[in-house]
């Protein structure tokens, strides 16, 4: 080897040994980088705590995105680990997607990310040109076992009454009082129309005090699971779904959608019947939940909660199929 050669190479270990070392820190001091190593095959083995699921998530979705694109280090599949989630997902994509697609001999495969709140699905797939929305879902190989299989923000615009609104007049006074109580702070409440405007993501500027309080203090984190309780529970029992709205938006958010789920080191695929997000009535208030009926003859549960800190921020639905 030449001399150039050999310290081209030198520097080659010493790079890829700097950001192994970088991605062992980085993950011992919880912090996730869209940076792919060769440890981070451990996020297909590993389930999260729920305060990080997002983040571990969207690393998952990164390598399976650089796995189709085959952006993925090729001296990484000299792990059995790294080896098996290729093979794995190719089989999946073959012997699934393609027929989905009604294509039988791929010649090009292109995925791009596309999670985030103004997206509906996590990827773009391309095989052969033609386009397919993904949803993934880990810990599952059946969509009807994942927590949701959409959450709409800004619920009030599928409902009769304004929750948020709702929720400020009849209850947000009480959590503020909670945490005068608690803090000593004289702080004023924020006002309903700034209250309303903002209160649709998981960072409020108005309530991070709240949010802070609520990480911190577990009789006060109580205290808000019990208003939310309350409040929601009685606000399904009094106010209506407008389920012909939200019926469009699901079908327009979820056609043509097909989901990826892994469990136990296996890719499998699922599609929903579209008649499933055509809700024809409510045939059951159960707590914090709406059951509705689908045009298929099946139900759909619609939870209603605060996704960010009970009764404090973000509130927005939970969908799933009701078994």
């Amino acid at each position: 080897m030449k001399l150039a050669d050999r310290e081209a190479e030198k520097i080659r270990k010493a790079e890829k040994k700097a950001a192994k070392q970088a991605a062992k820190k980085n993950k011992k001091n919880n912090v996730i980088t869209n940076t792919i190593c060769e440890s981070d095959y451990s996020y297909f083995q590993e389930t999260s705590t729920k305060d990080r699921n997002d983040e571990y998530n969207k690393k998952r979705e990164v390598i399976i995105c650089d796995l189709i694109n085959k952006k993925i280090p090729e001296e990484f599949y000299s792990s059995p680990h790294w080896e098996n989630l290729r093979q794995k997902l190719e089989i999946c994509i073959q012997n699934e997607i393609l027929p989905k697609l009604g294509i039988e001999d791929m010649e090009s495969i292109w995925c791009k990310v596309k999670a985030g709140r103004k997206h509906s699905h996590d990827f773009l797939l391309k095989v052969n040109g033609v386009s397919a929305p993904l949803e993934f879902k880990y810990g599952v190989d059946c969509v009807n076992d994942a927590p949701q299989f959409v959450s709409p923000m800004k619920p009030s615009q599928y409902l009769e009454e304004n929750f948020e609104g709702y929720f400020y007049d009849n209850y947000f006074h009480k959590i503020h009082e909670k945490y005068l109580m608690k803090t000593g702070d004289n702080r004023l409440m924020a006002s309903k129309e700034v209250y309303v405007k903002t209160n649709h993501s998981e960072k409020v500027p108005c309530l991070i005090p709240y949010k802070q309080l609520y990480d911190t203090d577990n009789e006060f984190k109580t205290f808000c699971r019990s208003i939310e309780e309350e409040a929601v529970e009685r606000f399904i029992r009094e106010v209506d779904p407008k389920l012909n709205i939200l019926s469009d938006k699901l079908k327009t958010k979820q056609k043509d959608k097909i989901y990826l789920l892994y469990k136990d080191g296996k890719f499998t695929t699922e599609t929903m019947n579209e008649d499933m997000f055509k809700l024809v009535s409510v045939v059951e208030r159960k707590g914090r939940r709406y059951i509705c009926e689908t045009a298929c003859g099946g139900k759909i549960s619609i939870r209603l909660r605060f996704k960010n800190g009970c009764g404090i921020q973000f509130p927005a639905f939970q969908i799933r199929e009701e078994s």
